[in-house]
């Protein structure tokens, strides 16, 4: 035992050695033997206190010492707890028994019972009499400082004298100055992190306001890294306690919470919990509170309860200070450029941290000292596979540039879209050729033409080529009936692929970017509402975005001047249809008289030709090889399901045939 406690303890024991003088002379010679064999008679209680009291040479202290002076742990409790001379004795007095067995012996005794092991209400008003102000029972009801501030807690039934007190068994040992391994929560150091400027001067503000005045509550608001900085600013003030929502909710571990805070001169940090609760907190705890979840409604309350809000809110870090951390997190090392991360994915500087950490432990996995650039950009993808919900699924893009067959002027127009969103993130930066060029966010490009011309097979490409994933929107899951939903549904989608660096694809795009029309009905209200959202959020995305239709004329002029690329894909000219054929056909498994020449006559797309080639395959599956008469028939069947009309005279030497194939095809219709 420290000698500091030794003392104290002499010294409790010289002041309990009157109360034991009283009883003896009123008869109390021996505790009742209930338990057998943990009797105590007077003189053995005598022998406890005269041995306990020896421990400390000198005279007896004076009515107006505190019993626990000088120790450094009490000094400590009663300079946080601002405590009276009474309540830092009592604490010592309950802790008594949990250091030195001998007190249980004694207490059983002064109590009269082979079970209260613990020092009463009772029996510390009467010991401790004379340092006991006229107020003394009011220490132990609820709102005293020892009970409110969860120091000491009373058991038992019956009368408030006759209850035990004791001291919670997570915190006497920091009493007693018991040597012990305490968790301290992970966090990082404030210098560490890399902000926003906006966000460096509200934590700078914070910072001063705090060592003022204590008594604060700062609100973290931001969509990433609010528990980080949280952290961060209790660590840089002095110390940090954790107060998770269940923490918060009762009465017993929210005194908890204030007691570790207030002793440590620590800085609590609320991660979540109800709007009450968290009051409550403000209320109750005399030091500096911060909150990652803080709604208008609870700084509002907040402030009515008399506690200084500071407001706190992480802005996005632009590409320059993002680059900056990747780059200390070790981009280079793995072969890439931490310019190109910074403007391909936009994470905060905690999910960088993990992804380069997920990708060291990839490289584990392989048996590889380092993580290179394909383990990074996994974890990069994983890390921001968010948007693969069900609002968005991830198209695979398994086609090459040279599957596509498109006009020189679609290719070329493809190509600079590619360089836009491959290399916009330099050329428009603000030290770039296009410094001056506003608003160049990210890049949008419309994809218009007929059905079937390779407008979903161009997006692939590019997304492929630029080795990013492609989602595409689920538009039964985006559009929803109730009033704003579909707005709500939309940003989620716009935000999860920014994070992720993923090409956003609108298919069928006229459902969702149409014009907007005269204001009717309620309807025509809200559906203007969406488009003009739709506007706002789409000149704001900051990723690649590529619009699919149809039916162009049908979008609305102000999505059209957004555009940064409108690329036609226009039905396929002969030659190209020639291309698109022999590209789907296998030359092994043709008979000789295919004529791809005379199928090319034919004015189908590219989607018409694929499925053209699909039915000619099945119609040849009974032969060994495909011949031009199942192409033909084939033809013949996807001009029909186009609705376009054609001539017995133009299926040639094989118009038989197709009549007939057809004409079977109507009669089975007919039955």
């Amino acid at each position: 035992m420290k000698r500091g406690l030794g003392s104290a303890f002499a010294r409790l024991a010289q002041h309990l050695e009157p109360h034991l003088t009283a009883l003896r002379e009123r008869g109390r010679t021996r505790r009742a033997d209930a338990l057998g064999g943990l009797a105590i008679e007077a003189g053995e209680a005598e022998g406890i206190l005269a041995e306990l009291a020896h421990s400390e040479p000198g005279s007896r202290p004076s009515a107006s010492a505190a019993l626990s002076s000088g120790l450094e742990s009490f000094d400590r409790a009663a300079s946080a707890f601002d405590l009276s001379t009474f309540e830092r004795d009592v604490l010592l007095l309950a802790l008594a028994p949990e250091v030195d067995a001998r007190f249980c012996r004694l207490f059983g005794f002064l109590n009269d019972s082979v079970v209260a092991f613990r020092p009463t209400v009772g029996l510390a008003v009467a010991a401790l009499g004379p340092h006991a102000e006229p107020s003394s029972l009011a220490t132990f009801l609820p709102r005293g400082r020892l009970r409110r501030f969860g120091l000491v807690e009373t058991e038992g039934d019956g009368p408030l004298a006759g209850l035990a007190i004791r001291i919670p068994t997570d915190f006497w040992p920091r009493l007693a100055e018991v040597p012990q391994e305490r968790s301290s929560p992970a966090g990082t150091r404030l210098d560490e992190l890399v902000f926003a400027p906006s966000t460096e001067a509200s934590v700078a503000a914070t910072l001063r306001a705090v060592r003022r005045d204590p008594r604060v509550f700062v609100a973290i608001h931001g969509a990433d890294g609010r528990a980080t900085l949280a952290r961060a600013i209790a660590r840089e003030l002095g110390d940090i306690v954790i107060a998770a929502p269940a923490d918060l909710e009762g009465v017993s571990r929210r005194s908890a919470v204030i007691r570790d805070a207030t002793y440590d001169r620590a800085m609590i940090v609320a991660d979540g919990g109800a709007t009450d609760a968290l009051c409550r907190l403000c209320e109750e705890a005399p030091g500096p509170i911060a909150a990652t979840i803080a709604p208008e409604q609870l700084t509002t309350l907040v402030r009515q309860a008399g506690r200084r809000v500071l407001e706190i809110k992480i802005e996005e870090l632009d590409d320059d200070r993002r680059s900056a951390v990747w780059s200390r997190q070790g981009a280079e090392r793995a072969g890439l450029d931490p310019a190109q991360l910074a403007a391909r994915f936009r994470f905060d500087p905690g999910r960088i941290a993990s992804a380069m950490a997920l990708a060291e432990t990839r490289a584990r996995s392989r048996d590889a000292s380092n993580a290179d650039a394909a383990d990074v950009l996994a974890a990069c993808r994983t890390l921001g596979s968010a948007a693969g919900s069900k609002l968005a699924h991830k198209l695979e893009t398994a086609f090459s540039p040279e599957d596509l067959v498109v006009p020189a002027t679609t290719r070329s127009e493809l190509d600079l879209f590619e360089t836009a969103a491959r290399e916009g993130h330099r050329l428009f930066r603000t030290d770039g050729p296009g410094a001056r060029i506003r608003g160049a966010n990210g890049v949008v490009a419309l994809f218009a033409g007929p059905p079937g011309t390779g407008k979903t097979m161009g997006t692939q490409i590019v997304a492929r080529r630029l080795d990013r994933d492609l989602l595409r929107i689920d538009l039964s899951q985006v559009v929803d009936k109730y009033i704003g939903e579909t707005e709500k549904h939309l940003d989620v989608v716009f935000r999860e692929a920014e994070l992720a660096g993923a090409l956003l694809f609108f298919d069928e795009a006229d459902a969702l970017f149409g014009k907007r029309t005269a204001v009717k009905d309620a309807h025509d209200r809200y559906s203007n509402l969406e488009t003009a959202y739709l506007l706002q959020r789409l000149e704001q995305h900051r990723g690649i975005c590529v619009l699919a239709t149809n039916l162009a004329h049908n979008l609305d002029a102000a999505f059209l001047r957004r555009m940064h690329f409108i690329i036609e894909f226009p039905a396929p000219a002969a030659i190209e249809r020639r291309t698109i054929w022999e590209r789907h056909l296998v030359p092994e498994s043709l008979d000789a008289d295919v004529d791809l020449e005379f199928l090319s006559r034919f004015e189908l797309t590219g989607g018409d030709i694929r499925n053209a080639v699909f039915s000619g395959v099945l119609l040849g599956s009974t032969q060994s090889r495909v011949t031009m008469r199942h192409l033909v028939t084939a033809t013949a069947r996807e001009l029909r399901k186009a609705g376009r009309v054609s001539q017995p005279s133009d299926f040639g030497p094989w118009r038989d045939e197709v009549l007939a194939h057809l004409q079977g095809r109507a009669q089975l219709d007919q039955r």
